[in-house]
């Protein structure tokens, strides 16, 4: 889920963005189940490791969208 939230950035942004590795995740169940996750990415080709947080939305059909992906902010 979070590279569908990537790619979707990127199209958005007009950006060369790659994942990395996951840091963390959440996932909430019921109706409109949603996954929160923070992950790792960098600027292609050598940009530095930068912290995103992406969500992302399963709908009934079993297809997933995204509804969020940014870099985290910092304190």
């Amino acid at each position: 889920m979070a590279i569908i939230c990537l790619e979707r950035h990127n199209q958005d942004k007009d950006s060369n963005v790659e994942f990395v590795e996951v840091v963390r995740g959440n996932y909430r169940g019921g109706p409109r189940p949603k996954s929160y996750i923070t992950f790792m990415a960098r600027e292609k080709p050598d940009g530095p490791l930068v912290e995103y947080q992406a969500k992302a939305m399963a709908t009934l059909d079993r297809k997933f969208h995204p509804i969020l992906c940014r870099p985290a902010p910092t304190n």
